[in-house]
């Protein structure tokens, strides 16, 4: 079968459409491009999170930097192999995640995320947060 979504597919379809969540996502989608969503200083607001959950997961911060407002984490995961960087990464943004989150892989180990306050969402004023996560094995070479 051609159109397998995993090794062991037989049916190449899934059971329905996912619509009924789309509504806010879309809204998510429109507040990105509002001028200064993004909040300032991430090292103040985001990084003493993860921080802590990177020494209470007996890990190694080995580099932070902001670039222009994208806060970038570089975890050293020791020997762990490299697919647990994704488990690392996603218990990272667990630490900083708001009401609105978008997690994507875009290689092995590095996961890009975008987590906020829509309007409406709670108390605080709609605002937002960029952050790339790296998770470097020692077990296994960076592709």
């Amino acid at each position: 079968m051609p159109d397998r979504r995993w090794d062991t597919d037989e049916r190449g379809t899934g059971v329905r459409d996912a619509s009924a969540f789309a509504e806010p996502v879309r809204r998510l989608v429109e507040t990105l491009a509002v001028p200064g969503w993004v909040a300032e200083e991430p090292e103040a607001h985001l990084l003493p999170h993860l921080e802590g959950t990177i020494a209470e997961l007996g890990l190694e911060l080995v580099r932070w930097r902001d670039v222009d407002g994208v806060l970038e984490v570089d975890v050293d995961i020791g020997d762990r192999p490299r697919r647990a960087g994704r488990a690392t990464a996603f218990a990272l943004i667990a630490t900083i995640a708001e009401a609105s989150t978008h997690v994507r892989e875009v290689e092995p180990g590095v996961l890009e995320v975008i987590t906020g306050q829509l309007a409406g969402d709670g108390s605080f004023a709609t605002h937002g947060h960029v952050v790339r996560i790296r998770a470097i094995s020692r077990a296994e070479p960076a592709p």
